[in-house]
Parts: C-alpha cells; structure tokens; sequence
C-alpha cells in the first residue's frame, strides 16, 4: 500500500509506533474492534499526541472504514480532543450521510466546541430525522432545547426518550422540571415519584423537584420537610439548593425573618436570591442581595424578574421594563415575558400584551394569575395566544376556555367580542 505523505510523517514523528502501524493498519482486513483497540493502547502507552496522530494516519489510509472513524472520535471526545473528534465524526459522516451516530458525534463535538451556537442541534435534528429510534440523539436534542429554553419541544423530546428507554429515571426527572414548569403540577408528581425512587443523584434531585412542586401548589410545610430530607441526605451544591426551597416557603407562609435568618450566611446564587425575597418582605435590603446573586450569576433571569418588581414597587415603570426584557432575551426568561406582558396589559398597550402571552404559551405555560381588573382581558388575551399555538403546545379547547372566560368575566360584552376580531384581524 502506498502511504500518503502525511500519514508518513505521522508515523515518523513516533518512531515507537512504526512497528505497530505497519504490523496493523496497513492490512485491508483490518476490524473496527481491532483499530480501537490499538487506539486505546497507544493512548495509554504514548500519549494524546500519539493518539491525535493516529487519527490522522486512520482518515488518510481508511478513508471509508465509517467504523473506525466513530470509534476513534468517541475515545478523542472521552480525551476532550474535541476538534480532531469532529474531524473523526466528519470523516464517518462522509462515508454515510444517514449514518445517525455520526450526526450525533459531530453534534456532540460541536457542542464542545460552540456551546452557545445552534450548530450542535442541527446535527442532532438529523441525527433523529435518520434513526428516530436513537436515543442518544433524542437525549441530546432535548438537553439543547431545554437549555436554549424551547421548553415544549425538549418535553416532547424526552417523552421520545422515555417510550425509548422506559427505565430512564432522568428523562422522568426533566419532564417532571418542565411540567411543573407549565403549571402541569399534578402530571409533574406522578413522574417524579417514579423518579424519586433511588438512591442516586437522579433520585435526590426527583426529591427536591418534588418539594418544589408542593411549594407551588401552596402545600408549604410539605415543601418546607421534604427539603429537610433532601439536605439531609445530600451534599453541596443540592443540599444549598433545598435550603433555597425551604427560604421560599417561609417566605410564602409569611415567615419571612426565618428565611433571612436561614440564608444569612448564604454565599450562592440560589441562596442569595431567596434571601433576597425574604428581605423584600421584612424591609431589608432585597436589592442588595439580588444584586450578589445576579454577580454569582448573571444569567439568571427570576433574578432580574424580581429587581422588575422592586422598580415597579417604587413606581420606577421603565426601569422595571428594561429588567423584564433583559430577563426576556435569556433562554429560561419566560416568567419575565409574563411580567411584561401583565406591564403593558395594565398600561393598555393590548397588541403587545398579546404578543408577549403568545411567546408565554410557546414556552409552555397554561395558566396566569391575572391581577385583579385585569382578569377579563387577560384570558382573552391569553385564549387568543392558545388558539394560536394549540397545534405545538395546547389544545384548542384550553384556548376556547380562555377565551369563554375572558368574555364571561367581561361586563360590556360587545366590547370584548369587538376586541378579539380587531385582535385576530392583527394576525397576532
């Protein structure tokens, strides 16, 4: 076989390796367990370069041999070689465009590579669209959209992965997260018992959702000792984590200098933020310890939420509406589109208002407590919103209830029957 130059000087630049490349790659009948498990042993006996090299001499000699390429980009990606990873994957890819565990590994490597870009989950949609029976691409895909905070199409993705894997207790975990998440709280607790069962950190993390489930539902004390069990028997960071639930429903049950006094010491983003709630309630400096949590981190859009309400406490109404649209644009801002939502609704900006329920209803969420005055117009709003979304994330008899309700809670009839064609008509 004639070996191309840069695979020549690969080999040459460990001359420790010649024997073993020329003994086992340069045969035709060479295995893919066989080639991975010379990749291993050069990884152990020569180092990353080594095995970098080898990679190299593997896409320049087998071009096609789809198998070794995968196989080799696997052990690079364990190694965190995430760009020679790719390379690996690309090369398997090229051999087989449908070839979903090369779609997933190039989106895997990507994903390393550009964590803020969407380039990872186009791989991993067609990694689906090839074998939708995968479930590494069906877990990747819903991790992506879950972080990028398109919340009903991960549910969908890791209801896949469950029918897939139906002993998967993780998968039970975030669809348990993303239903409490839309106010699905009842649906939320069959899957997170069934989750809760364990002793593992999927079981402890089943346990503490769970008493975050019973704190919106308004069962406070239930909340309140299951995050002693849950701090009872984890570590940092979860045990800080529980400690943050139980903040926050002391603070609901009005016992707001008890939160302060359990998070006085607190140093975490979490802990800050609850004490922070705690401190809105008896006086304190709420702003101060909001602001120590937006510095742990800044990516934290109820943080900003809650610095909204402040401004809009003290009258300040644009402040607030830079907070809530700065909380907006991040990927799990959905409770700041509410907020902003319910801004304009009060300062009778309708169209807006109903454009910002809308991308509410994208996000997942099927109910709002409107504040007072404002109940009639906001279920019009909001049925209109689900009307129009129903095909991804609603039924349309949820967006006729709104709807019913809004114009039965609405004294001049007429008016509101009015409103929605006009707002229709906006093809909002």
């Amino acid at each position: 076989v004639e070996v191309p130059q840069g695979a020549l000087n690969a080999m040459l630049s460990h001359p420790e390796l010649r024997a073993a490349l020329e003994q086992s790659l340069l045969r035709v009948n060479n295995s893919a367990r066989r080639i991975r498990r010379i990749a291993k042993g050069t990884l152990k006996e020569h180092g990353l370069a080594a095995l970098i090299s080898l990679s190299q001499v593997l896409r320049e000699l087998y071009p096609r041999h789809a198998e070794s390429h995968k196989g080799m980009g696997k052990l690079l990606l364990d190694t965190q070689q995430y760009f020679e990873a790719l390379q690996c994957f690309m090369a398997a890819h090229k051999c087989d465009e449908r070839d979903a565990e090369a779609l997933l590994g190039c989106g895997d490597a990507q994903r390393k590579l550009q964590p803020d870009s969407d380039v990872a989950l186009n791989w991993y949609d067609r990694a689906v669209g090839a074998n939708p029976r995968s479930a590494g691409a069906r877990r990747a895909r819903a991790e992506v959209l879950r972080q990028r905070g398109r919340y009903s199409e991960a549910l969908a993705e890791f209801r896949a992965l469950l029918e897939l894997e139906p002993g998967c207790n993780k998968a039970r975990l975030f669809i348990g997260k993303l239903l409490t998440q839309s106010g699905q709280h009842a649906e939320a607790e069959e899957y997170l018992h069934v989750a809760a069962q364990g002793n593992d950190v999927v079981a402890t993390n089943a346990k503490l959702a769970l008493a975050l489930v019973a704190l919106n539902q308004e069962r406070y004390e239930d909340s309140i000792q299951a995050c002693i069990q849950v701090g009872g028997e984890s570590a940092a960071p979860t045990a800080t984590m529980a400690l943050a639930v139980r903040g926050r429903a002391l603070v609901r049950l009005g016992r707001s200098q008890e939160c302060v006094e359990l998070l006085r010491d607190a140093a975490d983003a979490d802990g800050l933020h609850t004490k922070g709630l705690g401190l809105a309630a008896t006086g304190g400096d709420a702003a101060g310890a909001f602001a120590a949590a937006l510095a742990l981190n800044p990516q934290r859009p109820e943080t900003l939420v809650e610095l909204g309400i402040l401004a809009e406490q003290d009258g300040d109404v644009a402040r607030a509406e830079q907070e809530y649209r700065e909380a907006a644009g991040m990927p799990s801002g959905w409770q700041a589109l509410l907020r902003l939502g319910l801004l304009k609704l009060r300062a009778g900006e309708v169209f807006e208002a109903a454009m910002l329920f809308q991308k509410c209803v994208r996000h997942g969420v099927v109910a709002i407590d409107f504040p007072p005055g404002l109940q009639a117009m906001g279920h019009v709003l909001l049925g209109l919103a689900s009307h129009r979304c129903s095909g991804a994330t609603l039924v349309v008899s949820s967006a006729a209830q709104h709807l019913g309700e809004g114009i039965s809670r609405h004294k001049r009839l007429r008016e509101a029957a009015s409103m929605v064609q006009q707002i229709r008509a906006a093809d909002l």
